[in-house]
């Protein structure tokens, strides 16, 4: 029988890390190398380069958009700075409206930090955008080595809204499609909260 959880998009998942596999939970890694690639426009054929993180966790990349460049440069001012650090990441449908079939990736903070960090986000043509990092961790946190990250009901699930670090536990059936309709306790913001799974450590925000 087909285990249930299993989507089409893990059946041929590529060379490149993609958020809908992590099933709308965190995950934490360890940067190995940041590099320059090449790619090309499906559409118009025309030739690129992105920027691709390399983890120790796994062979596949993660191909960075401006967002996540400009985040992971307030944790880490250059790439091989943040060689041997571990960054926290959850799935996010941010950038897809809410389409339920493109689930784009976030950082959301690192357990190398001691407490929530703001970040204001200009892309060309868009109004700035604050975001929070949060710590996510002892600085020894042991790294995920799979992903998705594996269930385990003894914990709680959280959300962390990435305007003001609130955290809040949510019902053990949210979905991303829950968050995009909620508001913060804290701040008042609608749909800010990402998912992430917790486990009881005291510096976790």
């Amino acid at each position: 029988m087909t285990d249930s959880g299993l989507t089409w998009e893990e059946l041929n998942p590529g060379d490149y890390i993609r958020g809908i596999e992590m099933k709308g939970r965190r995950v934490t890694l360890t940067i190995k190398e940041t590099r320059k690639e090449n790619f090309v426009d499906e559409k118009t054929n025309t030739p690129y380069t992105e920027g691709v993180v390399y983890f120790h966790e796994t062979p596949r990349g993660w191909v960075l958009n401006r967002t996540n460049k400009i985040l992971l440069k307030a944790l880490w001012p250059n790439p091989a700075d943040a060689d041997g650090k571990k960054v926290t990441m959850a799935p996010t449908e941010e950038f897809f409206f809410g389409d339920p079939d493109k689930v784009g990736i976030r950082v959301v903070g690192s357990p190398e930090l001691k407490s929530p960090l703001k970040v204001d986000v200009k892309l060309p043509h868009k109004k700035a955008k604050t975001h929070t990092l949060v710590p996510t961790g002892g600085a020894n946190q042991e790294p995920t080595d799979t992903l998705p990250l594996p269930e385990n009901e003894e914990d709680d699930m959280h959300g962390v809204c990435m305007n003001c670090g609130h955290d809040a536990i949510l019902a053990p059936d949210v979905t991303l499609a829950d968050l995009a309709t909620m508001k913060c306790e804290q701040c008042s913001q609608q749909g800010t909260y990402q998912i992430a799974h917790h486990e009881n450590d005291p510096q976790e925000v």
